[in-house]
């Protein structure tokens, strides 16, 4: 039977973050969370990379990654300072963030100004929070978020952080 606090939950009720948990990522959805693991984590990824091997759930997200990673395709260009860039998103994230201010965000502690949250939230955890970072193994870069290395490892060297 239907009851008034099923109705309630079910209509009324703010959405719960719900948090991956393999990678962390947060979502005010669980049909999102799910796409998210079905995508990233699980082995629906038929797609895969012929030069390195990396799977990917999507054509188009393997097609991309060639043209980034392995092609070094940068197809738009910066009207202001010129750096190139795979993606137009990507280009305007740039536009705004650097050209425009958009999004500065200043720590409050030593008032270096960054670009994007999670990079002023790298610099506070690292910095001044003294958080365990985690070094790469084939060019010492410290990372405060194993995820953020293991990205590192398969984009910058071309390994599996398996390897």
């Amino acid at each position: 039977m239907y009851d008034l606090k099923e109705h309630v939950d079910c209509v009324h009720k703010e959405p719960q973050p719900c948090e991956c948990e393999i990678c962390g990522k947060v979502f005010t959805e669980n049909s999102a969370m799910n796409r998210h693991i079905n995508a990233i984590h699980k082995a629906l990824r038929p797609y895969a990379c012929e030069i390195c091997g990396r799977n990917f759930a999507e054509f188009g997200h393997m097609k991309r990654h060639i043209n980034c990673l392995h092609k070094k395709l940068r197809q738009y260009a910066c009207d202001v300072c010129g750096r190139a860039f795979a993606q137009r998103s990507t280009m305007k994230k740039h536009i705004d963030a650097i050209h425009n201010g958009l999004g500065k965000r200043d720590c409050d502690i030593c008032g270096e100004v960054f670009a994007r949250e999670g990079d002023l939230k790298k610099h506070v955890d690292g910095v001044h929070r003294g958080l365990q970072m985690h070094t790469c193994v084939y060019c010492s870069k410290p990372f405060v978020h194993k995820r953020s290395l293991v990205r590192h490892v398969e984009r910058s060297h071309n390994k599996s952080s398996e390897e």
